[in-house]
Formats: C-alpha cells, sequence, structure tokens
C-alpha cells in the first residue's frame, strides 16, 4: 500500500506540475473573459462525474435528488461505471448514463498508460462533447477528473484541486478534505446554485417486488416491523478493502449482547 500511495503521489504532482506550464495560461485567459453566471433557469444539461465504485454513487444519490428538485426540466446525465444503471435503476433522478470503465479508477494497471484502452477513453470524451453540457459537476478532486472535466467542454465546470488541475475548471470550490464526507463534497457542489441539500442521509429506490419480498423474508424470519436490524457485509471485491473476519464477529458480538 505504501508502493501505490508514493507511485499515486508522485505521478498527480509530475503531471500536475507539466499541465499546469501548458494549460494554466490559456484557462487563465479564459477565466477573464468568462461571462457571468449561467442564471439556473437556463441550465438544460448537466453532467455529474463518478467514475469510481458503487459506495460512491450511494454517497452521490442525495446529491441528485436535490439536484433533481432544482433542475425538473433540465437532462442530467451521470457518467460512470456500468453498474450505476442498476444502482439507480429505480430512481428518477438521472435521465441518461454513459458507461466509462476508467482506466484511473482500477485497482490494477492504472499507471501502465500503454495498457489503458485509449479508443474507448477517445471515444467517451466525443459522445461527452456532443452533449454541449451547460455545466459539469465533479466532486473528488482528482487531477484526471478536471482534465477530463475540461475535454467534456463544459461550460461551467465545478469541482475541487485536492490533488491538482484546478485551472482546468472555470468555477474552483474550496473545502477540507481531510475532515469532508463524500456527502459534504457533493452538497457544497450544489450550493454553487443555492441548493441546499436537506436530506444528507444516502437513499436508494427498489422495485415494490423486491419490497415485498424482503419484508417476507424478514417476517420468516421471525423479525418484526419495528426491531432493530443491523445487517453487516463482511467482504469486498478487493483484499485491501476486507476487514479481518474476526473484527466482523467481534462488532457483531458487542451489538448482540444486550446493554447492561
Amino acid at each position: 500500500m505504501i508502493r501505490k500511495t508514493w507511485q499515486r503521489f508522485v505521478f498527480l504532482k509530475f503531471f500536475d506540475a507539466l499541465a499546469f506550464l501548458f494549460f494554466s495560461p490559456v484557462c487563465g485567459i479564459r477565466k477573464i473573459f468568462k461571462k457571468k453566471r449561467m442564471p439556473n433557469g437556463e441550465i438544460k444539461k448537466i453532467l455529474v462525474l463518478e467514475l469510481w465504485g458503487i459506495g460512491d454513487l450511494v454517497m452521490l444519490s442525495s446529491a441528485l435528488r436535490g439536484l433533481r428538485t432544482a433542475f425538473p426540466d433540465s437532462k442530467i446525465i451521470l457518467c460512470a461505471k456500468s453498474f450505476a444503471r442498476e444502482v439507480f435503476r429505480y430512481d428518477q433522478l438521472i435521465d441518461g448514463f454513459v458507461d466509462f470503465d476508467c482506466p484511473w479508477t482500477r485497482y490494477q494497471g492504472k499507471y501502465k498508460f500503454w495498457q489503458w484502452d485509449w479508443k474507448g477513453v477517445i471515444h467517451v470524451i466525443r459522445n461527452l462533447r456532443k452533449e454541449g453540457f451547460d455545466v459539469v459537476l465533479d466532486a473528488r478532486g482528482d487531477f484526471r477528473n478536471n482534465f477530463l472535466s475540461l475535454l467534456t467542454g463544459g461550460k461551467i465546470r465545478l469541482g475541487y484541486d485536492w490533488t491538482g488541475g484546478g485551472y482546468f475548471l472555470t468555477d474552483l470550490l474550496h473545502l477540507d478534505y481531510t475532515n469532508a464526507h463524500r456527502v459534504d463534497a457533493w452538497a457544497n457542489l450544489l450550493n454553487y446554485f443555492d441548493i441546499k441539500v436537506n436530506e444528507r442521509q444516502p437513499r436508494l429506490c427498489i422495485s415494490l417486488d423486491e419490497n415485498e419480498k424482503a419484508i417476507h423474508f424478514l417476517k420468516n424470519n421471525g423479525i418484526k416491523e419495528n426491531d432493530l436490524l443491523i445487517g453487516i457485509h463482511p467482504g469486498a471485491r478487493n483484499k485491501q478493502r476486507c476487514w479481518p473476519l474476526e473484527r466482523f464477529a467481534e462488532t457483531a458480538e458487542y451489538f448482540r449482547t444486550p446493554v447492561q
């Protein structure tokens, strides 16, 4: 893990410094002649970038609800991995998806650029540029994401520069990422449009059939409607994210033991 962290640090700092020399002057000139802030009523197309995992998509859900409420007639597109379609299958928050298995979000081979699917990356960027987005939102604060945001051609590009690339954005927001939750990072972006995320708890929708099956399953296992139910998921796809099983067992035993 130390090696990968050091590798990521060197990679981002090197390319951030290199890109600054080439892009900062151009982006700076554009910001000088940038038009006034676009009124919310004129925003017709919004792109949301969340290129990482399922958990990140779940934490995005509260911001999507606020965005949908504030822009009921705007087209909201989510660029994410293909499983985002299933995550938001029953939500009425998104008007379209752009599938993108982003190479720099993978656990293996992310720094082997010669192995990237460059044809696929270029194809995604071209499709995003064709949409003509008014707004591009990204709460990752990642140099590579900020560069992708620039390449989409969005008129307003909001985000953070925690690992660099702030000059790629039209509007750079600030937040103390050391203490900020992912939900806070998204909510802070929406403050730009004077949108308050009142319901900050992440929530996903399921089908009526799935809901009925869950109710019957709990009932058949002796769990009443008002019983406290705690779910534990002892695993992850990647070993680096797996908590030791004995700690899950210890946690379960703690919750199972009645309070004296």
